[in-house]
């Protein structure tokens, strides 16, 4: 353990990890894919207080986090106050940028012009997922109606913010979207559609679990963290549950719990190929992986 932690304190990247802060635990959609549907804990909003907090110790960091995500297993804009939060994040941390996934149901048309005075909002990723209406509202669980209401924001947001990147997700992983809906969802969505496999684990998706052994390392335990809405710090943004609890933000510093023992025996038994003794990676089909050097040692 004494030649592990020698070699973590030599690697730059477990600097600062990237944050996916749940603002709210609440979703007003129901996709059959997402691990909200198998959320056990309680759910609310994290207090403006604890938000203020965690950025304010943000702030002090020496090295700038790349990116913050304001949310986890919820969807963002469900926050009446949003923009808000939006602004404190842009105020304390300049020089990191705001990435954030939604469905686009609580959005209204007039809030491009709100978005577009986020100067460090870099990323907007709307969950669609589908082309035709059957197909949205079986996999997404809203009405097919938003579909053309996250069109005409993005319209009306494009213009208004040519750095920021937007993107319109889907799936090819069956059995959600097939082939011929993929390449209908592109031709409509081109040039802002993405496409990625749906990752799942016992928690996300019991029917598409792991169940094989897979000792390749996961890039994510490497460089991000999740804060839960009650302060509670989680290892992995696939952990709809927090299983992998690694700290409270509510008690301790946010650089400590990521300095912290249990963050860093979670991380060593990726580097050794040990994953599968972690229940929730186990079953995981997430992987990705570490690739690196440490003290003269290849992982």
């Amino acid at each position: 353990m004494e030649e592990f932690n020698r070699a973590i304190s030599n690697v730059k990247m477990y600097e600062s990890p990237n944050l996916h802060l749940e603002v709210t635990a609440n979703c007003c959609a129901s996709c059959v894919f997402c691990g909200y549907r198998y959320i056990k804990r309680k759910k609310g909003e994290m207090s403006r207080n604890l938000i203020s907090k965690i950025l304010d110790e943000l702030a002090e960091w020496e090295k700038p986090m790349k990116e913050i995500v304001p949310a986890h297993y919820g969807e963002f804009f469900l926050r009446t106050d949003w923009f808000e939060i939006l602004k404190e994040i842009e105020e304390k941390l300049p020089n990191t940028s705001i990435a954030i996934p939604t469905n686009g149901y609580p959005l209204e048309i007039g809030d491009a012009e709100k978005l577009a005075q986020i100067s460090t909002l870099k990323y907007l990723s709307f969950s669609v997922y589908a082309f035709f209406d059957e197909t949205y509202e079986r996999l997404v669980g809203l009405p097919a109606e938003n579909m053309k209401k996250i069109s005409k924001l993005i319209h009306a947001l494009s213009p208004l913010r040519y750095d920021l990147e937007i993107a319109v997700g889907t799936t090819n992983t069956p059995p959600f979207m097939t082939d011929y809906e993929n390449r209908l969802f592109t031709e409509r969505w081109e040039p802002l559609a993405r496409t990625h496999v749906i990752i799942a684990n016992k928690q996300i998706n019991p029917e598409l679990q792991k169940t094989f052994p897979y000792p390749i390392s996961c890039f994510t335990i490497f460089g991000s963290m999740a804060i839960l809405w009650d302060g509670k710090a989680v290892a992995c943004c696939f952990d709809p549950n927090g299983e992998l609890e690694v700290g409270d933000a509510c008690k301790e510093k946010v650089l400590d719990i990521w300095r912290g023992e249990r963050m860093k025996e979670l991380q060593r038994k990726h580097m050794e190929g040990l994953r599968d003794e972690i229940e929730l990676c186990k079953s995981c089909t997430f992987g990705g992986a570490f690739v690196g050097e440490v003290d003269g040692k290849k992982y």
